[in-house]
């Protein structure tokens, strides 16, 4: 252990010898010695901070007692001690006056050398005791001003004995103006809750107490512990100011992601059965206004059901995207270049009142996304923050890349930590009020009037933003607008190429034979009809077990199975796993109410295609044909019919 380097003694004396003699005394017992021989320079040299003072009252020009006092004025030397010594000033009362002035010892001349050593040894233990001390209460304050939450420490009276820096921040005074304060009265001028209930619960039970609160808009979780000494005896209580908002809006987060995953799922189902109906409506109805010549008064009739079948199509179709089973062709994507195409689309939409803002840098990373999908989801959005200024403002869209750390960048409960690229669209509309604010993504929610929105934009941009691997934030503000933050997953491009929509052949006629198994009657006879007009040799099966019953009685024949991918009983996925036992090389094209991750893992070479329902009459038949020329052709491009 280090031993302490030796204490400095300031010794202040007008006559030489007595410098001379008692400077040679101290450091002979090894300590440091400064010399002064007025009390102006001995205030000059007490600024270098000696350890000890001993000082002569009969002075020249300011005597001992000023010069103390004014040593122990000031804040830099307060401590420093100071011994007076004196062959003049020596009497009962001189040393009353020179220690009520601050002197720390009072010696009278003559003094035996040992005396003076044992005071000066004793006085310096002080000094070091005391700066120990005071080094230990600074660091301990400074600790206890680092704590992030609230505390202090109330004595039995109920009274403030100390508080740290966010205590003091959460009462709103000063830390200093708070010690000595009574309790009660600052928690009913700025808490609102049970904290003196609890204190009270802790002052009979002597046990800790603790409950939640909220405060100027944040919540807190109040502890309260009893102080106690050795025999139980209640000395006073310790209360901390735990910040949970973070916390709660963490917990919120995951109800409202809980509730979106639950309603997502039952929005899902919905569209899958909802498109199994509408399937056989366009279908028949196609096939009507086949047969049905346009002068043919039925035939007027038939086209606003077929166009308000497919308008219905098109809501499943936004459901699905919620419920994040949309179709996706993933492509490695420089969001820039959507940011781009929407910004186009805009510049012949958008109010003259609106001023559009774009940033964008030029080293974006690239993400592996649906271009299309995020051109529509853009597009929602800028909709949205247009419709939300009426009387005109600023719409900013920007691209960054971004380091994500949690709790630096981004709270949200999806967020997690890695390379994004985020996509911010923002007004200075209207905003959204806090207390709608958490609904914003569900289905059907909307703020619009009657008739001018489904509340079906948002929740699918939510879906597809989750499809993509990402989150979506929103932050809002009523009258300063409202942000909406998109974070999609960094994309290291590998060597695997991705797969493309395979183009459809313009020849839908064949005269292959085709199984069809679906649950659905009626979609059963309507792709016989279809695919018997266009040529083809059609079986029907009711389920999977009948699918593989038919094809084992029919396989020489059978060029192609049309498998619907959610039947009861055995799934679609089932059954193709035992039509491959039956064959390994046999052809399948799924189908399905929806699909997207359903059917994008059934990668094995035997599935040839997808169609989506509801389908175009065109449609099947072009899918038909590219599966059975090409062998491997992509999902049917729905999302570019005219649903209008």
């Amino acid at each position: 252990m280090a031993s302490l380097a030796p204490a400095t003694i300031l010794y202040v004396d007008d006559e030489e010898g007595s410098r001379l003699a008692f400077s040679h005394l101290f450091r002979k017992e090894g300590y440091e010695v400064r010399e002064a021989a007025t009390g102006g320079e001995a205030l000059r040299l007490v600024a270098e901070k000696p350890d000890l003072v001993v000082l002569d009252v009969n002075l020249p020009d300011i005597n001992g007692f000023e010069v103390c006092r004014r040593i122990k004025a000031h804040p830099a030397t307060r401590s420093i001690p100071v011994l007076h010594m004196s062959g003049v000033f020596t009497s009962t009362e001189d040393k009353s006056h020179g220690l009520e002035g601050g002197a720390d010892g009072y010696l009278a001349k003559p003094v035996e050398p040992r005396e003076v050593m044992a005071t000066v040894r004793a006085l310096l233990r002080v000094h070091r005791a005391e700066e120990a001390a005071r080094t230990a209460a600074l660091q301990w304050q400074a600790t206890f001003d680092a704590i992030s939450d609230a505390l202090c420490l109330i004595d039995p009276a109920g009274k403030v004995l100390r508080c740290n820096q966010a205590m003091a921040n959460l009462l709103g005074k000063p830390a200093r103006g708070l010690i000595g304060q009574s309790y009660a009265p600052l928690c009913k001028e700025r808490l609102e809750g049970p904290d003196l209930l609890l204190l009270e619960r802790v002052r009979e039970t002597g046990g800790g107490a603790s409950a939640e609160l909220p405060h100027a808009g944040r919540w807190f979780r109040i502890e309260v512990d009893p102080v106690l000494d050795e025999q139980g005896t209640f000395l006073g209580s310790v209360h901390l100011f735990i910040d949970l908002t973070e916390r709660k809006q963490l917990e919120e987060q995951l109800r409202q992601a809980q509730k979106m995953e639950a309603i997502g799922r039952l929005a899902g189902g919905v569209a899958h059965d909802f498109n199994n109906l509408l399937t056989g409506i366009t279908g028949n109805v196609a096939l009507l206004l086949a047969q049905t010549p346009p002068s043919d008064p039925r035939h007027e009739l038939l086209l606003p059901v077929d166009k308000a079948a497919w308008r219905a199509a098109e809501l499943t179709r936004q459901l699905l995207g919620f419920s994040r089973r949309t179709l996706l062709w993933l492509k490695p994507t420089n969001l820039n270049h959507a940011l781009d195409e929407v910004v186009g689309l805009l510049a012949r939409t958008l109010d003259p009142q609106i001023t559009l803002t774009v940033s964008s840098p030029t080293d974006l990373w690239t993400v592996q996304a649906d271009p299309g999908q995020i051109n529509q989801v853009l597009l929602n959005l800028c909709l949205n923050a247009r419709d939300a200024m009426p009387e005109g403002g600023r719409l900013m869209l920007e691209t960054a890349n971004m380091n994500v750390e949690l709790g630096k960048t981004s709270v949200h409960a999806d967020a997690r930590p890695g390379e994004f690229v985020r996509l911010r669209v923002a007004d200075t509309g209207h905003g959204i009020p806090e207390e709608l604010r958490s609904s914003v993504f569900e289905p059907f929610f909307t703020t619009k009037p009657a008739g001018q929105g489904t509340g079906l934009g948002l929740a699918m941009v939510f879906g597809m933003v989750k499809q993509h691997h990402g989150w979506i934030e929103c932050h809002s503000e009523v009258d300063r607008g409202t942000r909406f933050d998109i974070y999609l997953p960094r994309f290291i491009a590998t060597d695997e190429p991705e797969g493309q929509p395979a183009e459809t052949t313009t020849a839908p006629h064949g005269s292959e034979t085709i199984l069809v198994a679906d649950d659905e009657s009626m979609l059963r006879q309507l792709g016989k009809r279809v695919l018997e007009q266009h040529g083809y040799e059609v079986l029907l099966a009711e389920d999977g077990e009948h699918a593989i019953e038919m094809y084992r009685r029919h396989a020489e024949q059978i060029d192609l199975v049309i498998l619907d991918l959610s039947m009861p009983g055995m799934s679609g996925r089932d059954t193709l796993r035992h039509l491959v036992q039956v064959n390994p090389a046999v052809r399948v094209l799924m189908a399905s109410g929806y699909s997207a991750e359903q059917v994008q893992d059934l990668s094995q070479a035997n599935v040839v295609g997808f169609v989506r329902k509801p389908y175009a009459v065109q449609e099947l038949a072009h899918t038909v044909r590219n599966a059975l020329n090409h062998g491997n052709t992509a999902p049917a491009a729905a999302d570019e019919r005219d649903t209008a």
